[in-house]
């Protein structure tokens, strides 16, 4: 991106719905974006990919390779389905399975970061004894992490930790440097928070941002430009407080259109933002 060296940006994998991994990563690249943002979500073909083969994880690292483009971070949005808040014992168990293999699946696809979306349960009342356990839970994510030198990141959500600043309190409560805050200000705006002021909260501490519009209430399926979050004045915010780390796009695509085009014309828009925020702000006359 001319005039952004300093940025790196990503595409989410659900952008490209129809598409397998290796199809996603040759049209994310087409598409000029810098990464790949992988997801392991609730469904069990994408719990699968955590028991993929050598020779799979080979020849996916010989797919990105060759198109181009890395997998930078992971998507854990499993642990919605199976919480390390969780009452059940059995929950906890499997969730932590889960967050060691994903570790370990990242070292194999060269993938940095592992996002743990900011849920200490999901289908279950939160309360401060699934934070506790949430918390002893992430602990251990974080010493398999460390181990491996992969970066554990919290996102702020919809649901339980929804701001930066209840995310920030859970890392410095942990006291890692393998564990570290990805931000979402979609997330924020849909919930009311001051967008601006909770990216401040996060200085320091900021190893990647999503983006994505949404409007009061509504945290998806909102085109670009069409809601109401405050692009520009965030990408300022975070230019202010220093961060430099990767930005990457949350899109859910239609397996009816064109992602294609989609994911195209979604990063010349964000691209334009970017460029503006990298401007000074015209001044007004009183």
């Amino acid at each position: 991106m001319q005039g952004l060296d300093h940025i790196t940006l990503g595409i989410y994998e659900k952008a490209f719905p129809a598409m397998s991994v290796s199809g996603c990563l040759r049209a994310a690249s087409a598409a000029g974006y810098d990464f790949v943002e992988l997801s392991i979500d609730e469904s069990d073909d994408r719990l699968d990919r955590l028991n993929w083969s050598s020779s799979q994880k080979a020849a996916l690292r010989r797919t990105a390779s060759s198109a181009g483009i890395p997998m930078t971070s992971m998507c854990l949005s499993a642990q919605r389905r199976f919480p390390m808040g969780s009452a059940s014992p059995d929950v906890r168990q499997k969730s932590l399975d889960i967050a060691k293999k994903a570790v370990g699946l990242a070292c194999d696809l060269g993938v940095r970061m592992v996002l743990i979306p900011g849920y200490d349960v999901f289908y279950e009342p939160s309360s401060s004894a699934t934070r506790a356990r949430f918390v002893e839970g992430l602990c251990h994510a974080v010493q398999w992490a460390s181990r491996s030198g992969v970066m554990l990141v919290l996102e702020n959500t919809e649901y339980s930790y929804t701001s930066i600043t209840q995310t920030v309190e859970c890392v410095n409560q942990i006291r890692s440097p393998w564990l570290q805050l990805y931000g979402d200000i979609g997330n924020l705006n849909a919930l009311g928070y001051d967008v601006i002021a909770e990216l401040e909260a996060g200085a320091g501490h900021l190893a990647g941002i999503h983006v994505k519009d949404t409007t009061a209430g509504t945290f998806r399926h909102i085109p670009l430009g069409q809601g109401t979050v405050p692009f520009v004045e965030a990408f300022r915010t975070l230019w202010k407080i220093g961060f430099c780390g990767p930005i990457m796009l949350e899109l859910w695509g239609d397996e009816e259109g064109d992602p294609l085009r989609t994911v195209t014309e979604a990063r010349r828009w964000l691209e334009a933002r970017l460029l503006e925020s990298c401007r000074e702000p015209e001044a007004h006359s009183p």
